[in-house]
């Protein structure tokens, strides 16, 4: 087969990467460099073999040799080189994340659908064929149906200027953090019921290092951590009703380890060798080319916007005025999740609500061991209100030494009425059919005192967690 003559914009370091891909590739040639700077350009191709070297982009995009041009600068500028790709009528692979957000990526797409020119972003881990290894042993049902996710990717990045630059739309998120995230995309899809998020961030203001938790509408969870301050193990785990598996190096997969639900070890698949692992997503941008198509299956335009919507959310979700606790943060034994995920999953709820300086809602079930701990390993300055509680006076008196605010319903234990009050009591109903006037009468009666003094009370202590504007 005729090998594609593909160009590059961009002389850095994710370039070079391309470069050596290409030049180990018999189907693709490694055609033309353009950077802003000639003899920048002109020193790469040397090194790495390139028929063509131009100082600006335009040239390039003006070559009618080029049938393919992959995006290598940082992503503040993809929208305008893009368009500049596509208003030539040259094929793009765009390097990840595709734009600095989903407006932008809307705005690309849709020039090139009007201008019907190819374009995919080059999120590499949707093209390795450890995608379809993990997607065949879940389709096999060797690990049974997927119940959650932990996946995380981190480097020391601190001293980097791009990372923390808010000019160069810096931050973990958008550099790492869209690898775990299209992780769990890829494993749960898109059918997302409830997003929560948390960051630490530089000087500058851009986040540093970030926590995640995804809940989907079928019951499943994913955790997922980036960070530009710390390395990780940068693992992908996905936890099945019979077991789990281990993706090691989540961003360039290199084996996948099976596990049973004990933790013995089952098997282990290891990746086949490749250049660099970009030949994939280059061969499938080629294909799709050729069968005239303006995009690649295995990351299609909506999905590569869905992931930059989810990421613009993520960015500003829990800090806006609207939202006046964090929760339900959860840790029930009869739920069919692992415990170590769902202690993952309340600590970085928690974490979420000290970051938000908001109130942390709780959901327990036959936990309470779980919680303490987790209570000590946080030293919360925010308040952790546990509700629906329905325990006994000895666990409630336990639990408000310990500091927590105890919530009851329309079903409650007297005793533990009595731990709570005055200062650690409130009231709820989560139930559209009870009437929250009738919970407030039963516990007045219950106490043993005026239903308008319960009123009071419970008025100062909301009005102390600013819940009651």
């Amino acid at each position: 087969m005729e090998q594609m003559k593909v160009g590059i914009i961009g002389a850095g370091r994710i370039a070079a990467n391309m470069a050596k891909t290409l030049d180990g590739m018999d189907d693709a040639a490694a055609y033309a460099i353009a950077a802003r700077n000639l003899d920048r350009a002109q020193k790469f191709a040397k090194e790495w073999g390139f028929e063509k070297a131009y100082g600006s982009y335009e040239e390039l995009v003006n070559d009618p040799e080029v049938e393919l041009i992959y995006i290598a600068t940082p992503h503040p500028f993809h929208i305008e080189q893009a368009k500049l790709c596509i208003n030539h009528g040259k094929p793009v692979l765009c390097e990840k994340p595709f734009t600095v957000n989903a407006v932008g990526a809307k705005e690309v797409f849709a020039l090139a659908k009007e201008k019907e020119v190819f374009i995919t972003e080059a999120i590499w881990t949707r093209y390795l064929p450890s995608r379809k290894i993990i997607d065949d042993i879940i389709a096999s049902g060797e690990i049974g149906e997927i119940k959650g996710i932990s996946a995380n990717l981190g480097y020391d990045m601190h001293t980097k200027e791009r990372l923390i630059d808010p000019k160069l739309a810096g931050g973990a998120l958008l550099d790492v953090g869209i690898y775990p995230l299209n992780f769990a995309s890829m494993v749960l899809g898109d059918d997302v019921e409830e997003t929560l998020s948390s960051c630490v961030k530089f000087d500058s203001g851009v986040d540093a290092q970030n926590s995640i938790i995804l809940k989907y509408k079928n019951g499943s969870m994913a955790s997922i951590q980036s960070s530009a301050l710390t390395g990780t193990e940068q693992y992908g785990m996905i936890y099945g009703t019979k077991g789990y598996l281990i993706a090691e190096n989540i961003n360039d997969i290199t084996a996948v380890k099976v596990y049973t639900p004990d933790r013995e070890f089952v098997r282990e698949i290891t990746m086949p060798e490749q250049i660099t692992g970009f030949e994939y997503e280059v061969r499938a941008s080629m294909k799709a080319i050729r069968e005239g198509k303006l995009e690649c299956m295995e990351m299609p335009h909506e999905e590569s916007i869905r992931i930059m919507e989810q990421m613009d959310g993520l960015r500003g979700l829990a800090s806006g005025p609207e939202v006046v606790a964090i929760g339900e943060a959860g840790l029930d034994t009869l739920a069919e999740s692992p415990m170590d995920l769902q202690k993952e999953v309340f600590l970085a709820q928690a974490n979420l609500a000290e970051e938000t300086h908001k109130p942390l809602i709780i959901h327990c079930v036959k936990a309470w061991a779980d919680l303490i701990a987790c209570k000590k390993a946080v030293k919360p300055e925010m308040p952790w209100i546990i509700h629906g509680f329905r325990g006994n006076g000895e666990l409630a008196s336990q639990l408000v030494r310990l500091g927590f605010y105890l919530s009851f319903g329309d079903r409650f234990n007297p005793s533990a009425l009595r731990a709570a009050w005055p200062d650690f009591l409130f009231l709820e109903t989560d139930d559209k059919s009870i009437d929250i006037r009738g919970v407030y009468q039963n516990v007045a009666e219950a106490l043993d005192i005026p239903e308008e003094k319960l009123r009071i009370q419970i008025a100062k202590n909301v009005s102390i967690f600013h819940l009651n504007g």
